[in-house]
């Protein structure tokens, strides 16, 4: 249960810096940048 709310919890956040046009979206299996900012 909880590595299913944490994959849902990564969704939403990955989602919401995709639509950030200032941020560049890393490659799909590159976001480390974005898992080190956030826990």
């Amino acid at each position: 249960l909880a590595v299913r709310r944490f994959k849902d919890y990564v969704r939403a956040e990955y989602s919401k810096i995709a639509a950030l046009p200032d941020e560049p979206v890393p490659e799909r299996g590159g976001g480390r940048k974005t898992g080190s900012a956030t826990r």
